[in-house]
């Protein structure tokens, strides 16, 4: 900081000196914000920069400096920049910022009329995404600032050939943070010990040493796969639904390193022998279209019983994705019907199918990269993705000659007796303590949802602990859940729930609901229509705005306004209460 800038701050200020304090310790110099060569100047944007500001007057800098490690507060101007120095005090005291305790800290270090008066500390209700688009912008164009304060100093002699080099090498190294992979972002997900429960956790434990499988894979594949070996006889009841042992995982990991493969080519050596007629008649591979999907279930025209279990493992998930995606596919909705063990139906004019009493499973593989890129462009998101235990696999060791061969006789004789005895059970129940336990997790996985696709695959946390759980207790020989049956199912849902974010993280929102919210920010209402013209170009389908309006059902108010014809509906961000979308 310039001598100068001290020198005045502490003739005004010989009383306060916090005042000083504080402008010491800003690494940087009011004269660069407000005062840049016209070079400079283009490469700002005070929208921008009050979306920013309006989020961290509301919420702080905490998410800010926790998705964005590499932002410097030398991307904002100068009076955002006081409000985050303000707010990270705040923090660093463990107070949470808002407008009272901004307002006070810069009030108490006299720099509240510096950022424009208590008016400037209203917040402005800014959407998360809206926000995360303001800070690449930000950061670009502090890159791109700091490169043209290069040029000048080069054009005015003011700094070295050599020198110019070595500060633009520092910009260019400060803006790779920017490309982080996605798992450098979020954390990667880890199973607890509680997950290990009883046989299952047993048969887990006996592979590990022996495979570079990751044991989450081998776990919940393992589950999935006993669920439907066990039919559809057990069922718990939450409130007038019955809730089936059926689940339907997707394993996501690297092609290379995932070890998805590996993972569940070890559990598929140990079921082929314990339920060998399933194996051979009741296992799927690969899936081509909705109605060959009921087909394999369908009822039978006279009294003979059928077998309505049915375990489909698709190793390449992003195919079924792109069927989905096609507009008369209806793959997704019989999917969404058979996770919820409902008849089975497709009538067409020229015959129709039904399937009754469906025990269907499901098993699939796919990279981060194709999970996010399909989830982007089509409406599989939505009522479909929140049905799939997501689980992070990646490769846990290195074997390059295999492990040693095991044994699985007495294992194997173990799960006949468990496929036995669950086909015997009907309604299941819970423990005391068990109950008790339900109970106090009940409301936090009811509340403590996510926003964006995240959310979208983590909101039916309850029923599907529920399901794990009964799996647990049947591996058992139990037809009671006890507590350790549902602590071993929660560690897993957590498990899939950190693996939601890691696979998910990056893209909480679609690219087109980013544009409609981006739209949006600038604040009042903008109809349908008008964003379908300027940000569309007339392009986006309507089927596809109806998606978009479903995704940001937390985000954006919809009403429709009665005109002389047609009636007009018109967007806005929220600010406080929710609205009903009038789709």
């Amino acid at each position: 900081m310039s001598d100068a800038i001290l020198t005045e701050a502490q003739a005004r200020n010989e009383e306060a000196p916090m005042r000083l304090e504080a402008l010491q310790q800003t690494n940087y110099s009011k004269s660069n914000y407000q005062n840049p060569s016209a070079n400079q100047a283009r490469f700002t944007d005070p929208q921008s920069d009050e979306i920013l500001k309006g989020w961290i007057c509301e919420h702080g800098t905490k998410q800010i400096r926790e998705d964005f490690p590499d932002f410097s507060p030398k991307c904002l101007s100068y009076a955002t920049c006081l409000f985050w120095r303000a707010c990270e005090r705040i923090e660093g005291r463990g107070d949470h910022p808002d407008i009272i305790t901004i307002t006070q800290e810069l009030q108490e270090r006299n720099l509240l009329e510096q950022v424009g008066g208590a008016v400037a500390v209203m917040v402005g209700h800014q959407a998360w995404p809206v926000v995360n688009s303001a800070l690449h912008k930000l950061r670009k164009l502090y890159q791109k600032r700091e490169a043209a304060k290069v040029g000048d100093g080069l054009k005015e002699g003011t700094i070295t050939g050599e020198d110019a080099i070595k500060q633009l090498t520092a910009v260019v190294g400060a803006s790779r943070g920017q490309f982080s992979p996605i798992d450098n972002e979020v954390p990667t997900p880890v199973l607890t010990e509680e997950a290990f429960y009883g046989i299952a956790g047993h048969i887990v434990r006996k592979i590990e040493p022996e495979s570079e499988a990751h044991p989450a894979a081998l776990l919940v594949q393992l589950l999935v796969c006993m669920g439907n070996i066990m039919g559809r006889d057990p069922y718990f009841l939450t409130e007038a639904d019955e809730q089936h042992t059926n689940l339907f995982t997707v394993i996501v990991g690297e092609s290379s390193s995932g070890g998805k493969g590996t993972s569940w080519g070890r559990i598929r050596s140990i079921l082929k022998h314990v339920d060998p007629v399933w194996f051979g008649t009741r296992m799927l591979k690969g899936m081509g279209s909705g109605e060959a999907f009921i087909s394999l279930l369908k009822d039978d025209e006279g009294n003979t019983p059928k077998d309505k279990r049915l375990f489909v493992m698709e190793g390449e998930f992003a195919t079924v994705l792109q069927v989905m995606g096609r507009q008369s596919s209806i793959l997704g909705s019989i999917l969404r019907d058979a996770w919820d063990s409902a008849d089975l139906q497709n009538h067409c004019k020229d015959q129709s199918i039904r399937a009754s009493a469906p025990h269907a499973s499901l098993l699939a593989h796919i990279t981060p990269t194709e999970l996010r890129e399909k989830l982007t462009r089509n409406d599989a998101a939505n009522g479909f993705l929140n049905r799939i235990l997501l689980v992070y696999s990646a490769r846990t060791k290195s074997l390059p000659n295999g492990g040693k061969p095991l044994y699985w006789d007495e294992e194997i004789a173990n799960l006949q007796g468990i496929k036995e005895f669950a086909q015997g059970i009907c309604a299941m129940s819970r423990s005391h303590e068990a109950e008790e336990f339900w109970c106090g997790i009940y409301d936090e996985l009811k509340e403590n949802i996510p926003s964006g696709l995240w959310g979208n695959a983590v909101t039916r946390a309850c029923p599907q602990i529920v399901r794990l759980s009964m799996i647990y207790a049947l591996m058992d020989l139990s037809e009671t859940v006890r507590v350790e049956h549902l602590r071993a199912a929660k560690a897993v849902w957590d498990y899939c729930h950190a693996s939601a974010r890691w696979a998910l993280m990056e893209c909480r929102y679609s690219l087109n609901a980013m544009k409609v919210l981006t739209a949006l920010s600038a604040g009042g209402e903008k109809s349908r229509s008008e964003i379908q013209q300027q940000v569309f170009h007339n392009h986006l389908p309507k089927r596809e705005w109806k998606s978009i309006l479903l995704e940001l059902k937390d985000l954006v108010h919809v009403r429709s306004e009665t005109t002389g014809g047609r009636s007009k509906i018109l967007l806005s961000l929220k600010t406080n209460q929710p609205v009903q979308p009038a789709i």
